[in-house]
């Protein structure tokens, strides 16, 4: 599975409303996530509050760095997030 990094989201479950995106994988898949544009991150876990943010994966994704790849060992649902844009935010842009 690829998914595009830009315009300061992911977007795996097609849902552009969703800060927190998801990724339901199965034992052996790899996800990559590939740059396309901005300064990003991709974070495992639920956002900084997660007391596991990060132990599985934190990497910056940027013009440096244009892609990360994560083989998972295990069958499930794993949460990632770009720190730099954690804060609040929706899709579409608010009217005014």
């Amino acid at each position: 599975m690829e998914i595009e990094v830009e315009d300061f989201r992911f977007d795996a479950d097609d849902n552009n409303d969703t800060q927190v995106d998801t990724v339901t994988i199965k034992a052996g898949n790899t996800v990559s996530w590939v740059w396309r544009e901005g300064v990003h991150a991709v974070t495992s876990g639920a956002g900084s509050s997660d007391p596991n943010a990060g132990k599985l994966f934190d990497v910056s994704i940027n013009g440096g760095t244009p892609n990360f790849s994560c083989t998972f060992t295990e069958a499930g649902t794993y949460h990632y997030f770009c720190r730099p844009h954690e804060a609040p935010f929706s899709f579409p842009p608010l009217p005014g």
